[in-house]
C-alpha cells in the first residue's frame, strides 16, 4: 500500500476528509498529524519493510500510540518498547507439544520430541500436534503428506488442517478465502459458497474451533494470511474459472443488494431514476432489513471498506452489476466526503458501460462524478457531467432523471447568481417530477422553486412552495428533504425578520442532518444559524456556527461553505471592532469565491 493511500485510509476512518486535489504524502501527513492531535488512538501498521514507510502514518497526539510489526529490524526508528520474537527452542516446542497431547487425554512424550525435531514455529507446533491428538492410533509419519516439508513450515501446518476438513467446510474455507474483504460474515459465507444461512454458520463455527478463523468484534469472522494462501492453493487446485465467476456473481448481486437496502433506509425512498433489480434471485440469504437512518448509517460506516474491495473486484471482473454497485454506494460515500472513491469507482464503470454501450449506467456515473465536481467547486466540470447526464436521461426517455439533473443545474446557477437560468431549470424539474417522478422529485422541484423566489424576494410565492415541499417530504416520510424544507424556511423566516420561526426550523433542520450524517448540509445549517445569531445580537453563538461550519466544510472540502463561513466570520469580526480579523477572513472569502467563479456573496 501507498503511503498516501494509507493516510486516506486512516484520515477516512475518523470521519476526516481532505481535498481531493491533495495527491502528495507529506501534505496528507500534515492534515494527519492535526487530525490525531488531542485523540486516544492506537494505529497497527503490520508488516513493515522500511521506517519511512512508519513516519508519516505517525499520529501527534501525546495520548496516541504506534504499534510496528516487521519481518527485520527497522533502522531508523527510535521506539519506546521493541520485541524481537524468535522460533521455539526444541525444549519450548516439546514442552507445547506435550502439553496438547496432554490436555486431549492422549500424552505422547516420544511423539513430542518427534513434533520438536522439525516443528518451531508455534502455529506449526500447534496444528501438528492437534492433528496426531486427532488420530492417537496413526503414527505422525503416515499423517503428514510427504511434500509437508518441501514448503514453508508455516503454510505446511495450515495445509494440515484444511485436509483434515469435512468436505463441506473446505469449500467454505475456500470460497471465503478468495472474499476481497476483511470480514467474513455468515451472510457472506452462505452467499460464495451457496449454502443455506444456517449451514453457513455452523461451518464458519467448524472452521473457528479448527484454529482457521479468527473472531472479529463485528458479527463475523477474520482469517489468517497464512490460512487464506493455503485455502487459495486449494481452490486453485479444485475450482473450475466457471465456479469461481458464479461465486464473484453471488457475491455481486448480494452486495449490490445490501447497499441498495442500506441506501434506501439512508434516502427512505427508491431511486425511480435507477430501476431496481431483483438481485438476490437465486441468493440463498436475503439482504438486512435496517430498521432507521441510523441503523444503515452506522452499518455502512462498518462495512464501507469491504463494500469498496468487492466493487473494486467487480471492476476487474467486468461484471454487469458493477455500475449499479457503484451507484449505490455513491449517497454514502457523498454524505461522509468520500469523494476520492467516488471519482476512481465511477471513473472505471464509466469505461465499461461505455464499452458496453449502457447508456442508464452512463447517464448515473456522469451524474455522480458531476456531484462530486459541484461539491467540490468545480462548476464547468459539473455542468459538463450534468449536460452529458440529462441528454443521456433524454435518450432513455427517463423523466425522473432528467428532473434530477435540472435540480442540481438550478442550484449551479442559484450559487453563480444566475437567477433567470436558474428558475428555467427548476420550472422543468417541476415539468419532469409531474410527467413520471415520485412526491420527492416533486418535493424537490417545490424546494427549488422556493429557494428562486426568496432569491428575488418574492417572500410570499417562496413561503408557499417550501411549505408545500415540507408537507410533500412529510408525507413521503424522507428525512434529508423535510431537512431541507425546513432550513430553506429557517432562511426565509431569517429574510423577513420572524427570529424565533427561523430558529426553529433551522433547529429542526440541524437535528435531521445530525442523525443522517449529512456533513455537508450541517455546516450550511450552522451558516445559517450564524446569521441569526448575529442578527439577535448574540454574537459569541454566531461565532461558535460560523467556526463550526468553517470546520465541517473543511472536512468534506465543502468549498462554497467554507467560503461562506468566512464571510460571516468576517462580517463577525468587523462587527466586534477586529479589523485584521475581518481583513484575513474577507481576503479568504474572496480567494474561494474568485475559484469557484462567484462574482458575489449570495447567502
Amino acid at each position: 500500500m501507498r503511503t498516501a493511500q494509507a493516510l486516506r485510509l486512516l484520515l477516512n476512518a475518523l470521519g476526516v476528509s481532505p481535498d481531493p486535489q491533495m495527491t502528495g504524502a507529506l501534505a496528507l501527513s500534515r492534515v494527519w498529524r492535526s487530525a490525531t492531535a488531542g485523540k486516544k488512538l492506537l494505529v497497527v501498521l503490520d508488516d513493515v519493510d522500511h521506517a519511512d514507510q512508519v513516519r508519516p502514518l505517525l499520529p501527534a497526539g501525546q495520548t496516541c500510540a504506534a504499534l510496528v510489526t516487521s519481518r527485520h529490524a527497522l533502522t531508523g526508528l527510535d521506539p519506546d518498547i521493541a520485541v524481537a520474537l524468535d522460533v521455539f527452542s526444541q525444549d519450548e516446542a516439546r514442552t507445547l507439544a506435550n502439553r496438547i497431547l496432554e490436555r486431549t487425554g492422549h500424552p505422547d512424550p516420544s511423539t513430542a520430541t518427534v513434533i520438536a525435531a522439525s516443528y518451531r514455529l508455534p502455529l506449526a507446533v500447534r496444528q501438528v500436534a492437534d492433528l496426531k491428538a486427532a488420530n492417537p492410533g496413526v503414527r505422525l509419519s503416515d499423517l503428514l503428506a510427504r511434500d509437508d516439508r518441501a514448503i514453508s513450515e508455516a503454510t505446511a501446518s495450515v495445509g494440515l488442517s484444511v485436509r483434515s476438513l469435512p468436505a463441506e467446510a473446505r469449500l467454505v474455507l475456500r470460497r471465503t478465502a478468495n472474499y476481497p474483504g476483511s470480514l467474513i460474515s455468515p451472510e457472506i459465507a452462505a452467499v460464495v459458497a451457496d449454502k443455506p444461512l444456517r449451514t453457513a454458520q455452523a461451518l464458519l463455527a467448524d472452521l473457528y474451533h479448527h484454529g482457521l478463523l479468527l473472531p472479529d468484534r463485528r458479527v463475523g469472522y477474520r482469517m489468517h494470511d497464512l490460512v487464506r494462501a493455503a485455502a487459495q492453493g486449494a481452490a486453485t487446485a479444485r475450482e473450475t474459472g466457471r465456479e469461481r465467476a458464479a461465486c464473484d456473481d453471488r457475491l455481486f448481486r448480494y452486495a449490490h443488494a445490501v447497499a441498495s437496502e442500506a441506501t434506501r433506509a439512508l434516502y427512505c425512498a427508491d431511486d425511480v431514476a435507477m430501476p431496481a433489480r431483483n438481485d438476490v434471485q437465486n441468493l440463498r440469504v436475503a439482504p438486512p432489513h435496517f430498521p432507521s437512518t441510523g441503523a444503515a448509517l452506522a452499518w455502512l460506516d462498518d462495512q464501507h471498506s469491504d463494500l469498496l474491495a468487492i466493487a473494486r473486484r467487480s471492476v476487474a471482473q467486468r461484471s454487469p452489476c458493477t455500475w449499479r454497485l457503484i451507484y449505490q454506494l455513491e449517497y454514502y460515500q457523498r454524505l461522509r466526503g468520500f469523494y476520492d472513491e467516488i471519482v476512481d469507482l465511477h471513473s472505471q464503470a464509466l469505461r465499461l458501460t461505455e464499452e458496453t454501450g449502457d447508456l442508464l449506467g452512463q447517464a448515473g456515473m456522469h451524474q455522480n462524478l458531476g456531484l462530486v465536481s459541484m461539491r467540490t467547486g468545480n462548476y464547468p466540470a459539473a455542468r459538463t457531467r450534468f449536460q452529458r447526464a440529462l441528454d443521456l436521461y433524454a435518450a432513455t426517455g427517463n423523466p425522473t432523471g432528467q428532473a434530477e439533473i435540472h435540480h442540481e443545474l438550478h442550484h449551479i446557477d442559484c450559487w453563480l447568481g444566475d437567477l433567470a437560468s436558474a428558475r428555467v431549470h427548476a420550472e422543468a424539474e417541476f415539468q419532469f417530477a409531474q410527467a413520471g417522478g415520485t412526491l420527492i422529485d416533486l418535493a424537490a422541484a417545490h424546494v427549488d422553486r422556493g429557494l428562486v423566489d426568496r432569491l428575488e424576494g418574492q417572500h410570499d410565492g417562496a413561503h408557499r412552495h417550501l411549505s408545500t415541499s415540507l408537507h410533500l417530504y412529510e408525507q413521503a416520510g424522507q428525512p434529508r428533504g423535510i431537512a431541507t424544507a425546513h432550513r430553506h424556511l429557517g432562511l426565509l423566516a431569517a429574510d423577513v425578520g420572524e427570529h424565533v420561526e427561523a430558529h426553529t426550523h433551522l433547529d429542526q433542520a440541524m437535528a435531521r442532518y445530525l442523525e443522517l450524517g449529512d456533513i455537508l448540509n450541517q455546516a450550511d445549517t450552522h451558516i445559517g444559524l450564524a446569521i441569526l445569531q448575529r442578527h439577535v445580537g448574540d454574537l459569541d453563538a454566531a461565532s461558535h456556527h460560523a467556526s463550526r461550519a468553517l470546520d465541517l466544510s473543511g472536512s468534506v472540502s465543502h468549498w462554497r461553505g467554507q467560503a461562506e463561513a468566512h464571510h460571516e466570520l468576517a462580517t463577525l469580526a468587523q462587527t466586534r471592532g477586529r479589523h485584521d480579523a475581518a481583513a484575513r477572513h474577507r481576503q479568504e472569502a474572496s480567494a474561494i469565491y474568485e475559484r469557484l467563479g462567484i462574482p458575489t456573496h449570495h447567502g
